[in-house]
């Protein structure tokens, strides 16, 4: 982690180029392997696990879903959490979780609160699965 001084810009307000330059830092993002990035992490062998474990960690977060939260908010996200356990179920064989390709880095949300301008962009607020 280190400090990176910059600016936020609405991405409407970004020129052409800034554009350009965003796009091919993404582009260099994606491209990485997942596996070179961070020592001490242990990574999937393949896209399934990644998805299996992704979905296990964030369902083991569910806990929270209690009181205070309104019982209707409660009901309706234990739902919204069955309904994607059993999404996976569905999923998880298809071919396109099976593709054995390497997994890559992937921010997810590339947002004007989440790129300083420095004067290149710098994607900020990384999450760490788990």
């Amino acid at each position: 982690m280190q400090f990176v001084a910059g600016r936020q810009t609405e991405l409407s307000s970004a020129t052409a180029a800034e554009i350009g330059r965003l796009g091919s830092v993404v582009a260099w993002v994606h491209g990485l392997p997942a596996g070179d990035l961070v020592d001490g992490l242990s990574e999937p062998a393949d896209l399934a696990s990644y998805a299996e474990e992704r979905l296990r960690s964030i369902i083991a977060t569910a806990v929270w879903v209690r009181d205070p939260l309104p019982s209707p908010v409660q009901v309706g996200l234990r739902t919204a959490a069955d309904s994607v356990r059993r999404s996976w179920v569905r999923a998880r064989d298809a071919p396109s979780f099976r593709t054995g390709g390497a997994l890559a880095l992937l921010h997810g949300d590339i947002g004007p609160g989440n790129i300083l301008w420095s004067p290149d962009p710098v994607l900020i607020d990384w999450n760490m699965p788990g």
